[in-house]
């Protein structure tokens, strides 16, 4: 779905239609669930904090100015409740990988590749790649300028064919 099309049911959401927060969640749900991946691999944790996301986009979608880039939008805001969740919780350790099939594309060269990677380059790889997000948009969603977003998705790539 296209950003003018989501604006739409945004709009009417924000009219009084509760109903179009399903389609606004099963339009968001991939980019929100990656947004707090990159830092958390427990599922549950995941869930929880998809939920916490979810709210408070309710709570703030008063917020969102129509004509603009939800998904980047939420993806902010996903990612901040990530970090402040893993900051949080560190010393629990949570963000260990997954062993066994909880995580289904665990033999997946995405995956593979991912594991290579740490921090902020793995972050731009998987809004670039994965979610086909604009250097521009990443740009924003990290507070990163632009030529550090081009810089780390050049050293990911290299880091990957290094390491693959």
């Amino acid at each position: 779905m296209k950003g003018k099309e989501l604006d739409i049911h945004i709009y009417n959401f924000l009219n009084g239609d509760s109903f179009e927060f399903d389609i606004i969640y099963e339009e968001t749900k991939k980019f929100v669930y990656l947004s707090i991946y990159t830092y958390v691999k427990n599922q549950m944790a995941i869930d929880d904090l998809m939920q916490d996301t979810y709210l408070k986009v309710i709570e703030n979608i008063n917020k969102y100015r129509i004509g603009t880039n939800f998904n980047s939008w939420i993806c902010t805001i996903a990612r901040n409740i990530a970090i402040n969740y893993y900051h949080k919780n560190k010393k629990e350790d949570l963000v260990e990988e997954y062993i066994g099939g909880e995580n289904p594309n665990n033999d997946s060269l995405v995956n593979l590749a991912l594991s290579v990677l740490k921090g902020l380059e793995r972050e731009v790889l998987i809004y670039h790649i994965i979610l086909n997000f604009k250097f521009s948009d990443i740009s924003k969603i990290l507070d990163k300028p632009l030529g550090t977003i081009y810089s780390l998705y050049k050293k990911a790539i290299q880091t990957i064919k290094e390491k693959i």
